[in-house]
């Protein structure tokens, strides 16, 4: 099971395989032609923020991006969003709509791997972000999507649980992010997420 895998890998690290894993099943389901760069830019804001209380704020603007948030009947004036405009809200509705159920989940799962334990310790590995990761690679493994390559996230890794910052991990720098993501075979077809600097 890759959450055995990832027990020594930091949240960070996890939310990033998780971001590779909805890659990966874009590709799959040809759904790459849509635009993602917002999603991913929303979403890449986590991995290579600076500290837990960056983790934070991103839980509190960003994660109202994802399906769970925005696949509701309401109108945007009704749905009480503190920080996605309404522009933005319509940016997402919209990709979502044309996706399927499969890739609404792996966003929504990458969502929890990130706050799943933002306000409480994490001396334990945070195994409820390993569950919630171990569900994303069930979804690749029904749909015969290859995994992210695990070699990738071997440096985002801590020896000892022994305290919070460890396990949530060093920031990832955004040009490995970059590399990481675009460094595929698939990315040769058409790149779903450049980083604009």
């Amino acid at each position: 099971m890759v959450k055995d895998q990832f027990i020594n890998v930091t949240i960070r690290g996890r939310f990033l395989f998780g971001v590779c894993s909805l890659q990966k099943a874009i590709y799959h389901f040809n759904f790459e032609k849509l635009d993602w760069q917002m999603l991913f830019d929303f979403l890449l804001e986590y991995p290579k923020g600076d500290a837990v209380k960056d983790l934070c704020l991103w839980s509190d603007k960003q994660s109202e991006c994802i399906p769970f948030c925005i696949m509701d009947d309401k109108p945007y004036e009704e749905c009480l969003f503190e920080f996605i405009t309404k522009q933005q809200y319509n940016y997402f509705k919209s990709i979502y709509k044309q996706v399927n159920q499969e890739i609404c989940e792996i966003i929504d799962l990458i969502d929890q791997i990130g706050t799943c334990s933002l306000y409480g310790g994490v001396r334990d590995g945070s195994p409820m972000s390993l569950e919630y990761l171990n569900r994303i690679t069930k979804i690749l493994d029904s749909n015969r999507i290859e995994k992210p390559e695990l070699e990738n996230f071997n440096n985002f890794t801590y020896k000892y649980a022994n305290n919070d910052r460890a396990v949530w991990g060093e920031k990832i720098d955004i040009n490995i992010i970059e590399l990481i993501l675009n460094n595929n075979k698939e990315s040769a077809k058409q790149p779903i997420w450049r980083y604009n600097a």
